[in-house]
C-alpha cells in the first residue's frame, strides 16, 4: 500500500483465489465486462481496479483519489466478504471441515466459502447451539415429555446428490467440500424436541456425520489434497449417530427403547424430502435394518402442508419457503446468527413450529406409509415442488399421491402436442388451398390464344 501523490492513492489488497474469481473479469481486469462488481464500484467511486493473479490468490490494486480508494475498498470488502472484514459470528463454521475434511481449504486461509476451519470454534458453536434448551429441574436428568406426539423438528445438511453414474471425485457445488460420494448427501443432523401442548423446546440433538467412504479412501485423499484440508478430529459415523439418537429419544419419552411406539413421536420438517427420501437412503447406505427404518421413518409432518391445512390457504397463497412462513406468522425470517446452514434452518423451523403451537395447531401427520419402500399417502394434494420417487405407484381411493402432479403434467403435454398438430394440419390445408387457387388462376382460368 502506498501513496503516489496527493491527488492519487494506490492501495493493494491480497485476496484468495476464490475471492479473485468473484472479482476478476475474463481479461483479468475488474469491471472489463458489463455488469461486473468492479465496474459498478469503479463507476461509483471514480477509481481504477485491477487484479494480478499469483500462486496463493491475487493482488487487487485500487487507484484513484484518497476518498475514492477508501470508498472502493469498503465496497469491495462488503461485496465479496474479505476474511479480514468478517467476524467468526458473521462467517459461521464449515460443516465439511467439522466432519474431518474440506477440499476447499487453503494454507493461507482460515476457512472456505462455507465457513471457518477451526476445530475449537466448531466445538464452541456446537456447544452453544445445544445449550439453548431449558435447563432440567434435576441436574443431569433428561426432561420427560408427557404430551404425545413428541415433535421432532429436523433439518439436514449436506451436498446435492451426485450423478447416478457413480461417485466420481470432482468439483462440487459452491457449498460442497467433499469428494463426490453418495454419503455426502447427509453430513449434519439437527433435531429439536418440542412439547406442542406447552409450546416449548425440550431438548436438542446435533451431530456431524462422517461419510464412510472417506475412511475407505483416506490414503487416496491424502495424496490428492494438501494436509490443510484435513481436520485434527473426525465426526462420528452414521451408525454411531443413529445409536445416539436411539438413546436420546426414549429418554425424552420416559420409556425404554422397546416401549417406544410410532405414535409417540412425529417428525416435523420444512419439506417432505428429508424423511421421505434422504434419511431412508442414508440408512440404506449404512446397512440399517429395514424394520428399524419402517418404525422410525413411517410418518411425518411437512410445514408446507400445515400452513395450507391450519390456515385453510389455497396453494397459491400458502407460504412455500421457511422465511415466508416466518413472515406469515409475524416473525423475523432469521435470527441473524450464522452457524451452519443446517443449524440456521432448524432455528427457523423451531420458531415456526412453536408459534403454530401457540396459535392452537394440533399436530397430525401430513404424510405416512406402511414402510419406507411402500407408496406414500399424503393428506393434501401435492404442490408439485418435489418430484415423485421413481417407480412409486399411485394409491387408490380418494388420497393423493405425489406422482399425481407428474401424471397431470404428462396429460397436459399430450393435449398440447395434439393441439399443435391440429394447428399445423390446418395451416397445411390452408397453404394447399392457396396453391390450388393460384394454379387455377394462372393456368386453368387463363384464356387460350388462337
Amino acid at each position: 500500500m502506498g501513496a503516489a501523490t496527493d491527488e492519487e492513492t494506490v492501495e493493494t489488497l491480497q485476496v484468495s483465489k476464490k475471492q479473485a474469481l468473484q472479482l476478476s473479469a475474463p481479461s483479468g481486469v475488474l469491471g472489463s465486462g458489463p455488469g461486473g462488481l468492479a465496474r459498478s464500484v469503479e463507476q461509483r467511486t471514480s477509481t481504477n481496479i485491477s487484479v494480478v493473479h499469483n500462486q496463493t490468490g491475487a493482488d487487487v490494486t485500487i487507484r484513484g483519489s484518497k476518498t475514492g480508494v477508501v470508498k472502493a475498498t469498503t465496497l469491495l470488502k462488503a461485496l465479496v466478504a474479505f476474511k479480514e472484514s468478517a467476524s467468526p459470528e458473521e462467517r459461521g463454521i464449515c460443516p465439511w471441515f467439522a466432519c474431518g475434511f474440506c477440499r476447499e481449504h487453503r494454507e493461507d486461509e482460515d476457512g472456505c466459502e462455507a465457513g471457518l476451519h477451526s476445530a475449537e470454534i466448531i466445538l464452541q458453536v456446537q456447544a452453544d447451539w445445544l445449550s439453548k434448551t431449558p435447563k432440567p429441574s434435576i441436574e443431569g436428568e433428561m426432561p420427560k415429555v408427557k404430551s404425545r406426539p413428541l415433535l421432532l423438528t429436523v433439518s439436514c445438511g449436506g451436498a446435492a446428490p451426485p450423478p447416478l453414474a457413480g461417485s466420481v471425485p470432482g468439483p462440487r457445488p459452491a457449498t460442497g467440500g467433499g469428494i463426490g460420494c453418495f454419503e455426502e448427501e447427509l453430513i449434519e443432523l439437527c433435531i429439536v424436541a418440542v412439547d406442542w401442548e406447552k409450546a416449548e423446546e425440550v431438548s436438542r440433538f446435533h451431530r456431524f456425520i462422517r461419510p464412510g467412504e472417506w475412511d475407505e479412501k483416506d490414503a487416496e485423499m491424502r495424496q490428492a489434497f494438501p494436509p490443510s484440508c484435513f481436520a485434527p478430529t473426525k465426526a462420528l459415523a452414521f451408525s454411531d449417530v443413529l445409536a445416539d439418537l436411539m438413546d436420546w429419544l426414549p429418554s425424552l419419552l420416559g420409556v425404554t427403547l422397546d416401549e417406544v411406539l410410532p405414535e409417540d413421536f412425529l417428525w416435523v420438517s420444512p419439506r417432505d424430502w428429508e424423511i421421505q427420501n434422504l434419511l431412508p437412503r442414508r440408512c440404506t447406505y449404512a446397512g440399517v435394518d429395514c424394520g428399524l427404518q419402517d418404525f422410525f421413518l413411517r410418518r411425518w409432518c411437512c410445514l408446507k402442508d400445515v400452513f395450507r391445512q391450519h390456515f385453510a390457504l389455497p396453494n397459491e397463497a400458502a407460504p412455500n419457503g421457511l422465511s415466508a412462513m416466518a413472515r406469515y406468522l409475524g416473525q423475523a425470517p432469521s435470527d441473524k446468527a450464522k452457524r451452519t446452514f443446517c443449524m440456521d434452518e432448524n432455528a427457523i423451523v423451531v420458531r415456526v413450529t412453536l408459534e403454530l403451537a401457540r396459535k392452537g395447531w394440533k399436530p397430525t401427520a401430513t404424510a405416512w406409509r406402511e414402510s419406507v419402500m411402500a407408496p406414500t399417502t399424503f393428506l393434501l394434494p401435492r404442490r408439485g415442488d418435489v418430484p415423485a420417487p421413481e417407480a412409486e405407484p399411485l394409491a387408490s381411493g380418494n388420497v393423493h399421491e405425489r406422482g399425481s402432479s407428474m401424471s397431470e403434467s404428462v396429460c397436459q403435454s399430450v393435449f398440447l402436442s395434439v393441439e399443435l398438430f391440429i394447428q399445423l394440419l390446418c395451416r397445411c390445408i390452408c397453404f394447399t388451398s392457396l396453391i390450388i387457387l393460384i394454379y387455377r388462376y394462372l393456368w386453368v382460368g387463363k384464356p387460350r390464344t388462337p
